[in-house]
This record gives structure tokens, sequence and C-alpha cells, in this order.
């Protein structure tokens, strides 16, 4: 039986793991915290690709616990956007091979309706379907889609949240400050008690401006 205190998630950076002791303990909340443009959406990529590349060769060492699933939680940007940006990044063979272990949830039409964007800019289909399938959805809290979204991942999962960074400056303002803060505190909560890691990219100095 592997001993759960010395066990570690890697992060597939090599600079970066044997510092950790081989990667992050699981049921971590990551915060990746730089400036715009400072590495933290090749940090997430690279990551979650040497770990699905982990997860289909079965080579994992005895102290590293691979998640069960790898869930990529986008708010602002859309799936196909990613994907396509993951393609240009990695060997194309190996991208279309891997992409399979990743489980992608697009709430970015959710994201945009709460804000001035214009709905063609990011939707698809007739005005009147767009209309549809925004009445479908629930209040247009994003939080609590969130919140939905987290609670239905399994126990051992790495879940990255791109970004926080985009959803912080529309919250601003009491309440909904004060429960964007209580929402990352449930985070690290939940992370612990299921064992679930999470990375969250944050653009540095985002959170100061956004009080």
């Amino acid at each position: 039986m592997r001993d759960r205190l010395r066990l570690r998630m890697p992060t597939g950076i090599t600079s970066l793991d044997p510092l950790l002791d081989g990667g992050v303990p699981p049921g971590s909340a990551v915060l990746l915290l730089g400036e715009h443009g400072a590495g933290n959406v090749e940090f997430v990529q690279t990551s979650i690709m040497h770990l699905a590349i982990l997860k289909r060769s079965g080579n994992a060492s005895e102290h590293l616990l691979l998640p069960d699933r790898i869930v990529y939680v986008t708010l602002t940007r859309m799936r196909e956007d990613i994907l396509r940006e993951m393609a240009l990044s990695f060997n194309p063979d190996l991208y279309i091979q891997l992409k399979e272990e990743i489980v992608f949830y697009d709430l970015s039409e959710l994201y945009f309706d709460a804000s001035i964007v214009p709905p063609d800019w990011y939707g698809e289909g007739s005005t009147i379907e767009r209309l549809q399938k925004k009445q479908r959805r629930e209040s247009g809290d994003i939080l609590a889609e969130l919140a939905r979204v987290l609670g239905g991942c399994p126990d051992n999962s790495l879940i990255v949240m791109d970004s926080l960074t985009g959803i912080a400056p529309s919250l601003t303002g009491s309440p909904r400050w004060h429960a964007f803060i209580a929402f990352l505190r449930g985070l690290q909560q939940v992370a612990k008690r299921r064992n679930i890691t999470i990375y969250l990219p944050l653009t540095s100095g985002i959170l100061d401006r956004s009080r």
C-alpha cells in the first residue's frame, strides 16, 4: 500500500518537479500567479499533456499519483481555440492521440452572456436559438455554474480553471466579490476532501485592481 503522504502528482515541468519531490501533493489548489504572457498557459498545457502521456503509458513510479480525469474548464476562451492552440504547441500526431484524455467544459457563452459583447460574436445559430439556450441556462451566475461543474468531477481529478483573471473584474463590489472569495476558499476545502488538484491561473495584481 502506498504512503499517501508521500504521493505527488507530477507537473511535467522537468526543472520544477525535482524541487517539489516529484510534483504537487494531490488535493492542492495551485495558484499560478504571473504577469500576462509570463507562461501560465504554457505551464498548464505542458502539464496536462505530460500527465496524459503518463496515463496512456502507465509508467508512473510508485510515488506518483496520476489523476483519474483531466478536466479543463474554460471561462473566457472557446474550447476550439484552446484545442487549436495546443495542437500548434505540440506534435500534431501526439496531440490527436492525447486530446481524448482531456474533458472540456466550455462556459464561455455563460461568461459573455453577462457582458456587453454581442451574442453573434461568440455564439452560433440564429438569434432565437441563442436566446433559447440562454434561457435554459441557470440564473446566469457563473460561480454557481462553476460550482455545479466542479461538483460533478470525480475524486482524484486534475482540474484547470482557465481562468480567474477573466471573471474577477466582473465580480467587483459586494456581495458578489465576497461570494467570489468564499468560492475560492470553498475550492481549497473541496480539493483536500476529494483529493482534487486544481490549477488556478491568475494575472498578477488583478485581484487588487478588482476590489
